[in-house]
């Protein structure tokens, strides 16, 4: 553990506005982190704060903390946690120099150094490449992408086909579904069955008489990416069956596990997906306490409690990381570790759906 951990934590989150509910539940994760470790260690009270960044112009927080020639050993040992959007982030970015240690929640548009600043991103796309490394070790070259025709699932496509130039893999398909019913068409097209069915037609109107055929799907693809929420991402496996392609691997992102679907996902069986060890297990002793004090919340925003929970974890080890080449930390949202540009990088775990259970598979 580095001398210098922080003794005064400012979480400079949102907590007002259309982000405030993500906000608060944080704090929520951070504070129940906070009492469980002051409960098993007889160590110091933090001094912390909390501060509303949709209120206040983050930028106040530095302009008020001493210039880094008068840094003192008091001093030096202030965190800030935040903030947690990009506009807001982008803000920051623009302090000429950015005095107290910050881990925010988000990355910048374009990443560059900054001393002190250091970007802890969980932005959905930030999944893409980790889906894309994990295939790419096991030996899968060619797939196919099925994503909502959503902004959403476009920043996904675009985070999937950057990941894969980075990797050199291939994205050969790609299809978009609006609804539920449109799944079927989707998955047609991705694996081309629909123009298999379309040449036995024609060849049928030109020689007037019927055809017997079996549809035939491409045989380039070696798995199938799917953006997918549980009600849709049920439908796949199923429609891969029914398109003659029920051996073909299916990967999704941790959209995907949704525990409120869990008893009943069992046509989710085989679906291979990485995700938070939060979301994987109930058996984590801060995520029962929070369960027990908040039942209402703890599913809806539950991903949003593990990050205040690794908040808290990293604060007295930001220094460390930063200053031991590979050094990592077992959180409860992944293995985290800090690489160029004071980037954090968070690796997964995967796991696979089985009768409407999730079994670990690394």
């Amino acid at each position: 553990m580095p001398h210098n951990k922080a003794s005064k934590i400012t979480l400079a989150l949102p907590f007002s506005g259309p982000l405030a509910e993500a906000a608060k539940a944080i704090r929520e994760g951070f504070m129940a982190a906070y009492y469980e470790h002051r409960s098993k260690h007889n160590e110091q009270a933090l001094t912390i704060r909390f501060f509303d960044t949709n209120k206040t112009d983050i930028k106040s927080i530095y302009q008020t903390s001493p210039t880094r020639s008068q840094l003192t050993k008091e001093n030096s040992s202030e965190l800030v946690i935040g903030p947690l959007d990009k506009p807001t982030l982008k803000e920051l970015d623009k302090i000429d120099h950015i005095s107290i240690p910050t881990i925010a929640l988000n990355s910048p548009t374009l990443p560059s150094a900054r001393e002190n600043l250091f970007t802890l991103s969980y932005a959905p796309e930030s999944e893409a490449e980790i889906i894309i490394k994990h295939l790419v070790k096991e030996g899968i070259t060619n797939t196919g992408v099925l994503i909502p025709a959503t902004a959403y699932g476009y920043r996904m496509l675009s985070a999937l086909e950057s990941s894969s130039i980075d990797y050199s893999t291939k994205i050969i398909t790609t299809s978009e579904y609006t609804d539920d019913v449109s799944v079927s068409k989707a998955i047609a097209e991705l694996l081309s069955t629909l123009d298999s069915k379309q040449r036995s037609r024609k060849i049928r109107n030109i020689i007037g008489q019927n055809v017997i055929s079996t549809p035939r799907p491409r045989k380039d693809l070696d798995a199938i990416i799917m953006i997918a929420e549980p009600e849709i991402a049920k439908q796949i496996k199923p429609l891969l069956a029914f398109n003659y392609s029920s051996d073909l691997p299916v990967y999704a992102s941790s959209l995907v596990n949704q525990a409120a679907f869990l008893d009943r996902g069992h046509d989710l069986n085989g679906v291979i997906f990485p995700d938070m060890p939060w979301m994987l297990s109930d058996a984590i002793d801060t995520k029962q306490n929070i369960a027990r004090n908040l039942p209402n919340k703890s599913r809806i925003y539950s991903r949003f409690y593990a990050i205040g929970v690794d908040t808290f974890s990293l604060a007295p080890r930001i220094h460390l990381l930063a200053a031991v080449k590979n050094s990592q930390m077992q959180g409860v949202t992944g293995t985290l570790s800090i690489s160029e540009h004071n980037t954090f990088q968070r690796d997964l775990t995967w796991a696979t759906f089985n009768k409407g259970k999730i079994i670990r598979i690394r």
